[in-house]
């Protein structure tokens, strides 16, 4: 069996970590948050399921790494191009541009070669499995702006 590259059980119990903190947020708020909490409470599981080698995790954890990456480029752009319109605009480059840099770390991690042999993907390539997260964050990101 392979060893468990040490970045698996970061970035599992970081998004475990933001999941709880995600649930404890939503049942603070007074209103019904459903989708955040069924997303939280996905990102729970799939967060424990990526430490215990589950492929299908692998591929939930990339969808929303580059989904999230898809959703910060423009909100970066955005801040970029009203930047003499925004006050203390120095926080919205340092949490857009944070969030592209820390995803696009996570998402080069999974892209590892011990990553890659840690979840078994020794029959598919690279490419291809690049190509497959794009599609799925770009579904993904056509759902939830559409609903």
């Amino acid at each position: 069996m392979e060893k468990r590259p040490a970045g698996i059980t970061i970035i599992s119990f970081i998004y475990l970590l933001v999941a709880a903190l995600g649930l404890m947020a939503n049942f603070s708020f007074t209103g019904e948050h459903w989708f955040s909490t069924v997303t939280m409470l996905i990102l729970a599981v799939t967060s424990v399921a990526f430490f215990l080698r589950q492929q299908w995790a692998w591929w939930v954890i990339g969808t929303m790494t580059m989904f999230s990456i898809a959703v910060n480029i423009p909100q970066l752009l955005l801040v970029v191009e009203h930047t003499d319109k925004i006050p203390n605009v120095q926080k919205y480059y340092l949490k857009h541009g944070g969030k592209l840099v820390i995803q696009s770390l996570i998402l080069f991690f999974l892209f590892s070669q011990p990553v890659i042999d840690f979840f078994a993907f020794k029959n598919i390539k690279k490419s291809k499995q690049f190509l497959i997260l794009t599609a799925a964050a770009a579904g993904l990101f056509l759902i939830v702006y559409l609903l």
